[in-house]
């Protein structure tokens, strides 16, 4: 993929939290007008005022001003120290979305000032990191960093989580920039970890938004997509995110162009531009605009692509977005050159690398050496604590000593006892490490039995073409497994009738592989014995048979077997389930046919199994499994990954081959599960006609 169609994400980085993108009530601006105009005293008037320049800075900056300024004069009348930092940071905060940043920069400084007199050190640091963001929008990297440290130190101090986390946002945003997406990354994590353990869902907007660009920049496109398309699925949930839903529908057409889905991408893009127009926000406009020259680009209309990047260039110069005016001017190159205008082409080439090299090589050097000198502050102010400690430690250095002999007269003793045990122990744990490795090897040598009975991937290629397994046991043995068996068509033709299944035993390990190697034969005694290819009366033999064996038993054994049984025959699908549905993925969406509710064992009341036919259209995708993949925890609340979001993963990947599904699916419950436990074994098969 060329960077050209990841750029947009870089963009997103810039759309931080103190733009976070509040609503405009109009009516909450009209109901503060009228308490402004009736407050019976000058505390009420400031208050009223500092609301009203909060909630216009954004959506209507000069009556914002018009508000600050009195706000201003009133409070230094009450002498209010508060409310006048507070007054003067909405001012930077709205000078900022004007990109007027000479005048943003003195606004951050007096409430600065303020705040120190005040002795509020949470809001310190809540201006040291809106001077970042100031600086981030002048293109100046290293100053930037150096804020959001200062920032972090500060909330890191005060255990600040919520501050915390802004600050990681607005860090991996610079390391982004400078192109280092695994720090980036990091920092990334670090903040969605604690938003999300705050419940904090507008914020974990942002931060899904950043690691679905991580996900982009690792080209790896169906996962990036999967979680811009969670992301407007929670955008939906929320009130007030006009700005957030704008941001991740102009990012997330990115994905989509890079995966050639244009209708896709211009509804989202056309959505966008909508939502970017109401809020009259020109950052926004500017990268919707480049976003829209991406997509016609692709598809080589250069007249429209031309239109939309001079639109976002002359937004991009005004909003002062260096970034993206680069960007422009390369896009414009591009367009220019294959409209063999190659004048044009070759001054906005120019244009292009000239600043491109003058800014980015000198911001990436700044980056580095800022980075190095926070690393050398803080290991100066840990080393200072750790002296301060070592100093009380030596004072107290004499009595410790007296007691130290007392406790060492004591412990040698105790040393003397335990040596002794220990020699004994020794040469138990040694026996007991042999048993432990003669254990190791019998279920190892399981293991190899176990996988002669599974359908080898050649039986499987030969009759699945076009299909994948993926098969984790949770231990060395399983108590899921896969079958498959082909026999001759009944019928006068040549088809062949290809049986295959995905069972689910009960309990893993050893004693869910002992159960497995009971209705592993039964399905085959069902097949060979019985000549039985109807899936239901597969399992209603099946678990006659199994019912059989345990029956044998002295004791009473309630294990059995849920199975999902799928029979092909040309075009025609026949399905039967024990509790495993049958899901079919046709012209995206899914069919899904239900199990019966009993399983393959002991069972009150129990009732022949159903079997239904399908005819199977061209392109229609089978899927059967056990319950391990959805039922895995993880994630950052360590829940369950759940069949919603299971359906959602298998339609994102529709476009991709049936090896390259598996990959993903398994490289999602990876993820998914991070360092917790696998719970249970997964089986799943993917068929594609």
């Amino acid at each position: 993929m060329n960077n050209s169609r990841k750029f947009s994400i870089i963009i997103l980085c810039v759309l931080c939290f103190n733009t976070f993108l509040f609503a405009d009530k109009k009516s909450e601006t009209d109901s503060l007008r009228v308490a402004y105009k009736n407050a019976r005293s000058q505390d009420d008037k400031l208050s009223s005022l500092n609301k009203l320049c909060h909630i216009t800075k954004y959506s209507d900056f000069q009556a914002a001003l018009i508000y600050g300024q009195k706000g201003i004069a009133l409070a230094q009348k009450l002498n209010d120290l508060e409310t006048e930092a507070k007054i003067h940071n909405n001012l930077g905060l709205g000078y900022k979305d004007q990109a007027n940043f000479e005048e943003s920069f003195k606004q951050y400084t007096i409430a600065l000032d303020l705040y120190k007199e005040l002795d509020d050190e949470e809001m310190q640091g809540v201006m040291y990191n809106n001077f970042g963001l100031l600086y981030h929008g002048e293109n100046n990297y290293a100053e930037e960093l150096t804020y959001h440290h200062k920032a972090l130190d500060v909330f890191d101090r005060n255990n600040l989580l919520s501050r915390q986390a802004m600050s990681y946002v607005n860090i991996g945003r610079v390391y982004i920039t400078k192109k280092d997406y695994k720090k980036g990354a990091d920092y990334f994590v670090k903040s969605y970890k604690i938003y999300d353990e705050l419940n904090d869902d507008k914020r974990v907007v942002t931060c899904l938004n950043n690691i679905a660009s991580v996900y982009l920049y690792s080209e790896e496109l169906e996962l990036s997509s999967f979680y811009f398309d969670k992301n407007l699925e929670l955008l939906e949930t929320l009130e007030g995110v006009d700005r957030s839903k704008a941001m991740v529908l102009y990012n997330s057409s990115g994905v989509l162009i890079s995966l050639k889905k244009y209708k896709e991408a211009e509804e989202r893009l056309m959505k966008s531009l909508a939502l970017c127009e109401s809020f009259e926000n020109k950052e926004s406009l500017a990268i919707c605009y480049h976003n829209f020259g991406n997509l016609y680009l692709a598809q080589e209309d250069y007249e429209k692509a031309k239109t939309k990047y001079l639109k976002s260039f002359e937004l991009s110069v005004k909003t002062k977005i260096k970034e993206l005016e680069i960007e422009n001017y390369k896009k414009l190159a591009i367009v220019y050159e294959h409209t063999n205008s190659y004048k044009e082409a070759y001054i906005n080439y120019k244009k292009y690398f000239s600043i491109k090299d003058s800014i980015f090589n000198k911001q990436i050097e700044q980056v580095n050496e800022v980075e190095r000198k926070y690393i050398e502050e803080k290991s100066a102010r840990e080393l200072e604590v750790i002296n301060v400690a070592k100093q009380k430690e030596e004072h107290q250095s004499d009595i410790i000593k007296i007691v130290g002999s007392a406790i060492i007269l004591v412990l040698f003793m105790i040393i003397l006892s335990i040596v002794v045990k220990y020699r004994d122990k020794k040469k138990s744990n040694l026996l007991l490490g042999e048993k432990n490795k003669e254990i190791t090897d019998s279920i190892q040598y399981a293991k190899r039995i176990q996988n002669a009975v599974l359908p080898s991937n050649k039986v499987v290629a030969e009759n699945l073409k076009e299909s994948f397994i993926l098969y984790k046991p949770k231990d060395i043995v399983a108590g899921d497994f896969y079958w498959m068996e082909s026999i001759a068509s009944t019928n006068n033709n040549k088809e062949q009738i290809v049986l295959f299944a995905a069972a689910d035993c009960t309990g893993h390990g050893v004693p869910g592989a002992m159960v497995s190697v009971v209705c592993n034969n039964a399905l085959n005694r069902s097949v060979r014995e019985h000549g039985l290819t109807d899936p239901g009366e597969i399992l209603d033999k099946a678990r006659e048979i199994v019912i059989q064996e345990f029956e044998k038993s002295d004791e009473v054994v309630q294990d059995g077997m849920d199975i999902a049984l799928c029979s092909i025959e040309g075009n025609t699908l026949k399905y039967a389930g024990a509790h495993n549905p049958l899901w079919i993925i046709r012209k995206g969406e899914i069919l899904e046919t239900k199990a019966d509710k009993q399983p393959i064992g002991q069972f009150d009341h129990p009732q022949p199994y159903t079997t239904h036919t399908i005819e199977l259209q061209k392109e229609d995708t089978i899927y059967i499994f056990s319950d391990g993949y959805v039922d895995q925890f993880g994630g950052e609340k360590g829940k369950k990954f759940k069949t919603r979001a299971f359906k959602e993963l298998l339609l994102s990947v529709q476009n991709k081959s049936m090896e390259e599904q598996k990959q993903i699916v398994d490289e999602v419950f990876e993820t998914w599960k991070g360092d917790l436990e696998q719970i249970d074994d997964v089986c799943i098969i993917g068929f594609r006609l």
